[in-house]
Order: structure tokens, then sequence, then C-alpha cells
């Protein structure tokens, strides 16, 4: 008989070390949208229509005869956006209570529902409270008056597609054409001071008219190959070409004004 005394005041006993709602209400703009039912497995809904709606929530706390340590209301997305706002509370009347305009509440979460929760907790209860008050469902015109855009996150980004432009094939024509304005002058200050030096023993015919000719030869084809890099031989080409001709240039020019030099001794003798 004693057992059953006792058992009979266990929920008393546990009711008295946590904290639970006895009543409560949600109002917009002073009118009552719903009144908070304890133990209740229905969820109350309000409509917001302007951010100028004023929404105010007041709830009666059981077991609360001082202030709990951590007293909110929390406006939540069920999608990890929360937002805390500190109420005022009543230790005689146990009432917890807030007023707040809708623009208080981040544009973030007036993109869709909101829902509202209430959390009561202190050490020295072994109940604390976390319960869910109410959902808030703005309309299309609050979500477009907000002018919400949302923020860049981390993540996976656009793919960006960018087509590379192929490998020049030739240099800037101002390179080529430089050198080969440089090439054209050299070649005719050359033919020039040949005429002006050896004079007319330049073209006598003698054994040494072969040499002079394979002279004339590669320099006319050293002018060509410059000519053909300007109008759009690769430098590969053009290298190649100039290595090639090198060591007949070096040996037809060697042999070419050696037969010169004996030529014009002797024009210069029988004159």
């Amino acid at each position: 008989m004693h057992f059953f005394k006792a058992a009979s005041w266990l929920p008393l006993l546990a009711g008295a070390l946590s904290y639970t709602i006895k009543s409560g209400s949600v109002s917009v703009n002073g009118n009552k949208a719903f009144d908070i039912e304890p133990k209740s497995d229905t969820v109350h809904r309000v409509t917001l229509d302007s951010v100028r709606d004023k929404l105010a929530l007041t709830v009666e706390l059981k077991g609360a005869q001082t202030q709990p340590h951590q007293l909110n209301y929390v406006f939540s997305n069920d999608a990890g956006l929360d937002h805390a706002i500190f109420p005022k509370f009543d230790a005689k009347k146990q009432t917890v209570s807030s007023s707040l305009l809708v623009n208080k509440i981040p544009a973030a979460l007036l993109q869709d529902r909101v829902f509202v929760y209430l959390v009561a907790a202190s050490e020295q209860k072994k109940g604390n409270l976390y319960t869910l008050v109410g959902e808030l469902i703005p309309t299309e015109a609050l979500q477009s008056s907000v002018n919400y855009e949302a923020p860049d996150r981390l993540g996976a980004q656009p793919e960006i597609h960018h087509i590379f432009n192929e490998d020049p094939k030739t240099v800037n024509p101002v390179v080529p054409l430089a050198f080969s304005g440089v090439a054209i002058a050299l070649f005719l200050g050359l033919v020039g001071a040949w005429f002006s030096v050896v004079g007319n023993s330049l073209f006598v015919a003698n054994q040494g008219i072969p040499f002079k000719g394979g002279f004339l030869t590669t320099l006319a084809l050293f002018e060509f190959t410059f000519f053909r890099y300007y109008l759009s031989a690769s430098i590969f080409t053009t290298i190649f070409s100039v290595a090639a001709l090198t060591a007949p240039a070096l040996i037809f020019g060697a042999r070419a004004l050696k037969f010169l030099t004996k030529q014009r001794t002797i024009v210069e003798a029988s004159t």
C-alpha cells in the first residue's frame, strides 16, 4: 500500500523537476491566431502577409519558479538555418513572452515555412524543454518583397569551357620583315662593294667562274629563304635551310674571293 502511494507521487515529482508548457498563444497584429495546446500533435500554422506584421508569442511554463538559464524562441527552417531571440520572463506568472516585427526575422528564413521552437533549459532540471510552438507560412507577396538573394557557397561550380588558341606558326610579321630588309640591304651593299673594289674583273671569264656563280647562287638562295620565312615558312624550316646553305656559301665564297684576288692582281699588272 505504501509502495503504491509512493508511486503515485513519482509523476508529480518528475513534473517538478522538468519544464513543461501549461498554456500559450500566438497572435498577429494583436489578433490571436491560435492557442498553444500542450501534449497535442497538431501543428498550428499562421500566415504572414507583410514584413510590417507584428508577431506575439506567449507561453506559460510549469516548473519555472525562476528564469531558466537558457530561454529562447528559435526560428528555424529545419535545414540548419536557425535564428534565436531572447524573450521576457515573468517569474510571478511563469510566462515567456516575445513580440517582434516580421522584418526582424532573417530574410533567408522567410523564403519558406518557418518553425518556431521554445527552448527552456537549466542545469538543475532533469527535463529540459525543446518543443515546437507553431509554424509560420510566408505568402508569395511577402517572399517577393524581401528581395533575398542566396549567397555563393563553397561547392560545385559551373564547368568552365575554354578553347585554347593554336600555337603561332610564325612570329610577328615585323620581325621577319626587319630581318629581310637587313639581309637585302647587306646583299646590295656587298654587290656594290664588289663592283667598286674589283670592277670589271668580277665577271671576267676564267677558271673561277663556277665558284663565283656558286657563291652568288648561295647568296640568292639565302635571300629566297628569308623571303619564304616572311611569307609563312616555319622558323625551323628557315633555320634548316640557312644551316644547309652556310657550308656551300663559305666554300664557294672563299674560292671565288681567292680567284678574284688573283684576277685583280693580273688586271692591275697589265695596266
